[in-house]
Parts: structure tokens; C-alpha cells; sequence
């Protein structure tokens, strides 16, 4: 039985495949400091993952195809008893451990607030050797860094940017769209709820992120057809999004190409100027 002083949270795992990592988000989620009875695990998963983690405290639901994560979400919510739903990737961990409690502390404090993004962290390992997904990591901050600085959003007009949300209230009854958690943004904003930007609480993501220019094609095919679903439903316009985007992009490449000159300039100054004997002695004492 949960305890009452605190909220309850579902945590809604989808796990298509995912033999290698199940166990370890379990684990980990299991690990998150808050009242182990307000959390309610539910992971829909092939039948193969589900029998890694039959001896595990969690819902499972064994899809016997692939129907897409958004039908995946439709059913786990369907089954959740939570106050507050967080949609999480098997291959993704959140942090930091005490979480949940931020989070309940915002959403007690406003009532009106329906959901809220996450940022993300990536392993250095996937960075490590491959070009390509850094620059498409920096491409991903500026997009979060854009957010940052649109959130909150009260109102359906504010919509003129991609929105996501990672945690929610327990409002949503079905999800229909490629882009879930875009979706659940706006049928919470249709039902007069707020959206909200948690810098503070992020995912660390073991992948995701396209590592050659042929999967970052791909995702991205995906990904725009979902908007293009959105938009055509919901009678979006991000045209103030791209261009102000693409200025952004030119902001960080104009920086990328005063910064070298920046350092030169200091290194120059360093080098020329007189150590100053007073300030050495003190730091050889």
C-alpha cells in the first residue's frame, strides 16, 4: 500500500528487445531514493525481455509484435495507478537518485502544471572516436538550450517549437501520434494544463543519438514525419522555429571561430607579460 504523504509515480519502461539492458534500468530504478511503495514499475516488452525479469516487483506487458511505442505507452497507461507517469527508455537512467522528490515538490507547487522535459546526458564512450556524434550532441544541447528559453509554456499559441515531455500527470487516456511524447504535451495543454523545463533532473542515455550521416537520416525521417502528423492534427507552425534555430546554429559557429582566436590571444599575453614574483612566492608557500 502507497503512502499517502508523498505522490505515487509509474514508471513506464519500454523495453522491445532490450535482453541486454532490462535488468539494469530495473535495477536501477529500484535504486531511486523515494518510498519504494509509491513507484509502480510497468514494462511492456517481447517475451524474450519479459523472462529476465519475472522475479523483479513490476507490471510486465508482453506485446506479441511491434506496434509501435505509442500504442506500447497507450497500453502501459491503461494499466498505471500513479499519480505522476514517467516515460522511460530501457537504455536510459534517470538522475539524479532523489528525483522523484524534485519532482513532486513541482508539481504539489503548481497544481496547473501538467507535464515536464528532462535534459540528457550521453556516455563518453559513444562520443569517443566518432565526429559526427559529437557535433550531433551539440546540435541536441542547442536545441535544449532553445527550450530553455521558451519554457514555460501556459497556453496552446506558445506551441511554435518542437515540445516533449518526459514526466506527466496521469490525465491521458490514449496516444495516437509517432511523436508520443510530443503528443502528450499537447493534449495536456488542450486540457488547460502547463509545460515546464527541469534542467536539473536529466536521463543518462547509453544511445540514441546517430553515429554517420545514413542514421541520422533515418531518425530524422522518422522524426519529421511525426511532426508533419502533429502538425497536420493539431495545426502547428514552426516556421519562427527553423529560423531562429538557424540563427542560433550561426551564433555557435561565429563563437566556435572567435574562441581559437580568443585563446591565441591569451596565450600571446601570457607568454609576453612578466611573472609577477610576488604572486609565485605566495604560491610556492
Amino acid at each position: 500500500m502507497s503512502d499517502k504523504k508523498h505522490l505515487t509515480f509509474s514508471i513506464l519502461v519500454c523495453a522491445w528487445e532490450e535482453e541486454k539492458m532490462i535488468e539494469h534500468c530495473i535495477k536501477h530504478i529500484l535504486s531511486l531514493d523515494y518510498p519504494k511503495k509509491n513507484i509502480e514499475i510497468i514494462v511492456s516488452c517481447d517475451s524474450n525481455t519479459a523472462k529476465l525479469i519475472r522475479e523483479y516487483p513490476v507490471k510486465i506487458l508482453v506485446e506479441k509484435e511491434r506496434a509501435g511505442k505509442w500504442n506500447a505507452l497507450t497500453n502501459m497507461i491503461k494499466k498505471s495507478t500513479g499519480d505522476i507517469l514517467i516515460i522511460n527508455d530501457a537504455d536510459s537512467f534517470l538522475f539524479p537518485l532523489y528525483a522523484l522528490y524534485d519532482l513532486e515538490k513541482d508539481f504539489n507547487k503548481n497544481p496547473k502544471l501538467g507535464g515536464l522535459v528532462f535534459g540528457y546526458l550521453k556516455t563518453t564512450d559513444e562520443i569517443k572516436g566518432n565526429f559526427w556524434t559529437f557535433i550531433d550532441y551539440l546540435i541536441t544541447d542547442l536545441s535544449f538550450y532553445y527550450r530553455l528559453l521558451k519554457y514555460p509554456i501556459k497556453d496552446f499559441k506558445q506551441v511554435t517549437f518542437p515540445i516533449l515531455t518526459n514526466v506527466f500527470r496521469n490525465k491521458i487516456e490514449k496516444i495516437e501520434a509517432i511523436n508520443d511524447d510530443a503528443e502528450i504535451s499537447l493534449k495536456l495543454l488542450q486540457m488547460g494544463y502547463e509545460l515546464d523545463y527541469a534542467p536539473y533532473i536529466y536521463f543518462y542515455s547509453l544511445h540514441g543519438t546517430s553515429t554517420n550521416i545514413s542514421d541520422f537520416i533515418k531518425q530524422k525521417v522518422r522524426i519529421n514525419t511525426g511532426w508533419l502528423q502533429l502538425k497536420k492534427k493539431y495545426g502547428l507552425d514552426f516556421t519562427n522555429y527553423y529560423l531562429e534555430m538557424g540563427f542560433l546554429v550561426a551564433k555557435t559557429i561565429f563563437y566556435l571561430m572567435i574562441w581559437p582566436l580568443g585563446y591565441a590571444y591569451s596565450m600571446l599575453k601570457a607568454y609576453f607579460k612578466k611573472p609577477e614574483v610576488k604572486v609565485w612566492e605566495k604560491i610556492k608557500r
